[in-house]
């Protein structure tokens, strides 16, 4: 048993040589793209229309104007079997309640104001207007409006 150890132990560096050898023999440069295929996509004729609150697209002014005199409000924006998206507009002081998706992440654009977020295992720290804030899938969040402007979506 000894001496098939040491014979082991005496080969198997050459071993790793010519095995090195082996692999700095192929021919340098990556291997060559396969060719581009194209591919068709069924879409329906004529096309399905937005069910509320889904619409192509979203404006601002728009959505203030509705809520205007309310100093907290929540309005929704998409709605489907896979994403929920709202607009939120929390008075001064507000909090949210701890809140995590399992299979997505949660993300936040602040359109004025100032948002403290807090997520499970990091530092809080203060997000300012323009800026935005994800928070990874699995880790609960919470958020906290501070500064004038209140407004975050």
């Amino acid at each position: 048993m000894v001496l098939i150890k040491a014979a082991f132990c005496l080969c198997s560096p050459a071993l790793l040589i010519w095995g090195a050898a082996a692999q700095t023999a192929s021919p340098s440069g990556p291997p060559a793209r396969p060719p581009m295929e194209s591919a068709w996509s069924p879409k329906r004729t004529p096309p399905r229309a937005y069910e509320a609150p889904n619409r192509s697209w979203w404006k601002l002014a728009d959505i203030l104007a509705v809520h205007k005199g309310q100093k907290s409000w929540i309005h929704p924006i998409v709605r489907n079997h896979n994403l929920e998206a709202d607009w939120h507009q929390m008075a001064a002081g507000q909090r949210t309640e701890p809140l995590m998706y399992a299979d997505n992440a949660t993300a936040l654009i602040i359109w004025g104001g100032q948002l403290r977020v807090s997520i499970k295992g990091q530092e809080p720290f203060v997000a300012v207007k323009g800026g935005r804030s994800i928070s990874p899938i699995g880790y609960p969040s919470r958020w906290r409006v501070w500064g004038m402007n209140r407004r975050c979506g």
